[in-house]
Order: structure tokens, then C-alpha cells, then sequence
């Protein structure tokens, strides 16, 4: 059993930042409120503005970007794939129609390369949600528009910069991302039931100590 019925790349990636699991814990079994920056804000900003069908409905500052990235495919396309006990569930940014291909758009100032969206888990949990459902291996594109601080309402713009980087999947990625997922929800559903049994994970001390025991079982 885990605290949600289902896992997303943002759990995941939560639970495997540290050893101790201490952010998948804080935000998922004991519920602490997600930290919000500007950054996130302007992210959403952004996010809403590509799916709006009437680029007139797009904010000013916004627009002259959003119309160089935009495409004709679908946008926030949502995914559910059921495992055992558990599902993945993903929102695509845009997808085509024949799930051939889908688009990931991201906003900041630190740069993107090749290497790090070629090793970027989000695109292979979408990879594995297509892939199981359709029986394809898509292939992506991931949209840097790079945003700076400024003296604006929000504190966020954008540069002006835009990269774009392909991927392509492999069975054996694909593979590896859904033994990833089932591996951690096995150690997700040990360590909330330890909580549900009365441990108590907000010591930090006690917690690494509790973690390592459950590990050492798997």
C-alpha cells in the first residue's frame, strides 16, 4: 500500500534524491506543503499559455515566445498505466495523435545539453506510459526557453534563448525505467507501513536508521 494510489515522475524523483527518502516522506506521508518559488510560478504561466488554443489569450510578455515553440500536437496529453498494486500516472506536455512523438517544455536559468535530457527520467516515464499503452517507442523533443530575473511583475522573463534537443528511446530504457518504478514502490509500501505501525520518521537520525533497516530486507 502506498500514501497515494499511484506514482508520478515527481514522486519518484522525490524518493530517489536522497537515501533517507527524506523528501518523498515529508511530502507524501506526512503531507508538508510543496515549497513554491517565482520560478514555479512563471513555469505555470507558461504551461497554461501552450495549451491555450487563441494565442490572442496569451499573456504579452509571453507571446512572442510561446508562438516559436508551440506545436500543432496535443497539449497536456494525461497517461495512466496500472502496475501491480499501484499506477504511474504522467502529463505529457503535447503529444501526437498516433503517440509517435511528444514534447517536453521547460522554463529557468540553468542550461540544458544532450546529456542531461538524455539521462532525464520524466522523459523515459513518458517513453513507458506510451510504450506500454500503444505498444510504441516514441521519440521526444524537450524545449529550453531560458528565463532570467528581471524588474517585472513576477520577478521572471524570458531571454529569448531557445534550444531544442531530440531524443530517442530504447526497449532497454524503457525496461529499466518500469523496474525503477516497481523496485521503489516496493520500498515506498515498506516504509509507509513502518508509518502506519507508529514510526516515526520526522528525526532525521532516527529515520536514516529505520531507512537503512528497510533497505538492507529488500
Amino acid at each position: 500500500m502506498l500514501p497515494k494510489q499511484y506514482l508520478s515522475y515527481s514522486a519518484l524523483n522525490a524518493f530517489l534524491g536522497a537515501s533517507t527518502r527524506r523528501a518523498w516522506i515529508q511530502r507524501y506521508i506526512y503531507k508538508q506543503p510543496f515549497f513554491t518559488s517565482k520560478e514555479m510560478i512563471f513555469g505555470r504561466r507558461v504551461s497554461e499559455a501552450l495549451e491555450s488554443t487563441n494565442l490572442f489569450e496569451v499573456d504579452e510578455d509571453l507571446i512572442d515566445v510561446i508562438s516559436q515553440v508551440k506545436t500543432d500536437e496535443t497539449p497536456e496529453v494525461c497517461l495512466v498505466l496500472q502496475q501491480k498494486g499501484y499506477y504511474i500516472i504522467g502529463y505529457l506536455d503535447s503529444c501526437k495523435d498516433d503517440y509517435s512523438h511528444f514534447t517536453e517544455y521547460k522554463t529557468g536559468k540553468t542550461a540544458w545539453d544532450k546529456e542531461r535530457v538524455d539521462n532525464h527520467l520524466q522523459l523515459d516515464t513518458y517513453a513507458l506510459l506510451i510504450y506500454d499503452a500503444f505498444g510504441v517507442i516514441p521519440k521526444s523533443t524537450l524545449v529550453w526557453m531560458e528565463t532570467r530575473d528581471a524588474s517585472v511583475e513576477g520577478g521572471i522573463e524570458f531571454t529569448g534563448k531557445i534550444e531544442r534537443f531530440e531524443r530517442e528511446f530504447t526497449k532497454r530504457e524503457i525496461d529499466d525505467c518500469r523496474k525503477l518504478f516497481n523496485d521503489s514502490s516496493v520500498e515506498m509500501e515498506k516504509i509507509y507501513q513502518a508509518h502506519l505501525d507508529g514510526y516515526d520518521f520526522t528525526d532525521a537520525k532516527e529515520a536514516r536508521v529505520l531507512i537503512k533497516e528497510i533497505q538492507a530486507k529488500l
